[in-house]
């Protein structure tokens, strides 16, 4: 039975000392697979590095931060009004996957409509397999525009993640990142402050930092503690433990621990 430790962090571009900060409390939750958000151009090179000579490959999204996002004015929809008069968005954040096994970058998000691709932030999302004990395991880290200020393009992005997720089932398949989730968000009605599943969220904070799963494995999601050094940053790192099953499972939200 392969075992599969995921971390995923939304590090908020920190950089210099807080970066060295964050890394040390990566390494020692000691995952097989690292999820990054929020990495900028200014922290990509310590991130790479630093998990490089820890003993990880590393894939990014780096090369599609250079890509120019398409000049005002923008439409409304899918923009909310404020957008429209903030002027020219510009590309800042990068998503970062790193395995302490072999991994390999899978093609990203795709969308029918031409404005849909348009408006897009494929910087922002990242797939890559991963070999652990012989299994092959699809990991997609997603972060999605928030929905206050990226309007529609939130929901194009949740919908192309989907599209993307159901393309390849031959692997067993992880979702995890950052999905900029509101304070009152649920199928069955609303809940406060994401309390409901007490391992995806945090009361004082309306982001959701999820990790699922899909097909053969299953998942829980445990949230750590952030150690004395690290509370001066604004989130702590969110981490799951895969294990295979052999019964075939369906998406639910990590279970309580």
């Amino acid at each position: 039975m392969a075992v599969v430790r995921v971390l995923s962090w939304n590090v908020n571009g920190r950089v210099r000392a807080a970066l060295l900060r964050q890394l040390d409390a990566v390494l020692a939750q000691e995952p097989d697979v690292v999820a990054l958000q929020e990495v900028t151009a200014g922290s990509y090179a310590g991130w790479s590095c630093e998990l490089l000579n820890a003993g990880f490959s590393v894939v990014s999204t780096i090369d599609l931060l250079s890509r120019p996002y398409p000049p005002p004015p923008y439409p409304m929809p899918p923009f909310p009004r404020a957008v429209i008069r903030d002027g020219h968005i510009a590309r800042k954040y990068l998503n970062v996957v790193a395995s302490r096994h072999p991994i390999a970058m899978l093609t990203g998000l795709s969308f029918v409509d031409p404005d849909e691709a348009r408006f897009a932030f494929p910087e922002k999302y990242i797939a890559a397999r991963t070999r652990v004990a012989g299994v092959e395991i699809d990991l997609h880290n997603a972060h999605l525009p928030p929905g206050v200020s990226r309007g529609v393009v939130k929901v194009y992005a949740f919908e192309a993640i989907r599209r993307r997720i159901d393309a390849d089932q031959r692997n067993p398949r992880i979702l995890c990142g950052d999905f900029n989730a509101p304070w009152t968000e649920d199928a069955d009605g609303p809940i406060n402050g994401l309390t409901k599943w007490p391992g995806v969220g945090s009361k004082r904070s309306p982001t959701s930092f999820v990790i699922l799963t899909f097909g053969t494995y299953t998942a829980t999601s445990i949230p750590q503690a952030r150690p004395s050094p690290l509370r001066t940053l604004r989130r702590g790192p969110l981490v799951g433990t895969t294990t295979s099953s052999r019964r075939r499972s369906r998406p639910r939200p990590p279970a309580n621990t």
